[in-house]
């Protein structure tokens, strides 16, 4: 197995690892991103995309917080590039 095939990886762990209710695993990748922000000036962001695998829908969600705790997210959904573009990064703004 091949720790890049997300639906495998996911497979096992839940297999052995569930326990007795039906898990809902998720591969994270983790993104820092710097930003001018309109109101709070430069923000350094933490951005997560959470990957179910391609055997589940929808498959992915995005998320970002600042250290100053602004926050956004977006829909679900299974097409990356919309799911990124979906979020309300305005939110961070606030």
């Amino acid at each position: 197995m091949d720790i890049r095939d997300t639906s495998d990886v996911i497979k096992v762990l839940n297999e052995c690892a569930g326990g007795d209710r039906e898990p809902e695993t998720w591969r994270v990748e983790t993104f820092t991103m710097h930003r001018l922000s309109p109101k709070h000036g430069y923000q350094d962001v933490a951005i997560k995309i959470l990957d179910r695998g391609p055997n589940f829908s929808p498959r992915y969600l995005v998320s970002a917080e600042t250290p100053e705790g602004q926050r956004c997210t977006g829909n679900s959904g299974d097409d990356l590039n919309e799911t990124i573009r979906l979020v309300h990064w305005y939110q961070l703004d606030h």
